[in-house]
């Protein structure tokens, strides 16, 4: 018995080794080829970029250009997603870098730019520049409002939401998180706005960042929610 035990303990050992190597080699590899892309805007790095981020099961499918993309779009979403991967790897100040770029390749009316924006706002949160994180969240929302899409709309002000949170403005994302639940009732999806609601929590699952407030210990926080929640549909 304690053999069989002990065999088990060696293979789930072994198997949780297998997915971190995994997990460094992606991280490794995505890291060269945004390098790779960076010295030389091509076409076929910018695909081997997103082949590598459809292997480690970051984007939902493999995004693909053809030869004939313009330098300026492979730059846009090589950077937008570059961005996006670093902000998952906790590379915040790298995330940073990128989004910005990116940012910059967006024509200012591209409904695409509202998403940029957004992580921007995330990415500044982990950074602790909740005024940054607004200013951009803000910019984020007020895209979106123009789009007419209540469900993004109510999406990106619980984003905002949750940065005022962070930043101790119990106030401020009491009232966002009021509006954001009056989009969402214009779609009557009651489930998706709280599952916008969940992620709004602070610092938008920043929790584990030592920079960002407890706010889990803050009456007042606690109290907003709490008040917020109790509008939500059921």
């Amino acid at each position: 018995m304690e053999k069989r035990f002990c065999m088990r303990g060696r293979v789930v050992t072994a198997l949780l080794a297998l997915v971190i190597n995994a997990n460094l080699w992606a991280h490794d590899n995505v890291e060269q080829i945004l390098q790779q892309f960076d010295r030389n805007t091509d076409v076929a790095v910018a695909n081997q970029f997103f082949n590598e981020l459809a292997k480690a099961e970051f984007t939902d499918e493999t995004i693909s250009f053809g030869a004939d993309t313009p330098a300026d779009s492979l730059k846009q979403q090589v950077w937008y997603w570059a961005a996006e991967w670093l902000y998952d790897q906790q590379q915040y100040e790298q995330a940073e870098l990128y989004a910005l770029k990116a940012l910059q390749k967006y024509h200012p009316s591209n409904p695409e730019r509202a998403d940029c924006l957004n992580t921007l706002g995330c990415i500044y949160v982990r950074l602790s520049d909740f005024k940054k994180a607004a200013h951009y969240a803000r910019q984020s929302v007020d895209m979106e409002m123009k789009g007419g899409d209540h469900d993004r709309i109510s999406s990106s002000l619980n984003t905002l939401a949750g940065i005022y949170m962070a930043g101790y403005q119990a106030k401020e994302a009491e009232q966002i998180i009021l509006q954001a639940l009056d989009h969402a009732n214009k779609v009557d999806n009651p489930a998706a706005w709280r599952n916008h609601f969940n992620r709004s929590t602070p610092a938008m699952d920043a929790t584990s960042s030592s920079t960002v407030p407890n706010w889990s210990t803050s009456p007042q926080v606690a109290c907003v929610f709490s008040s917020a929640s109790s509008k939500v549909p059921r």
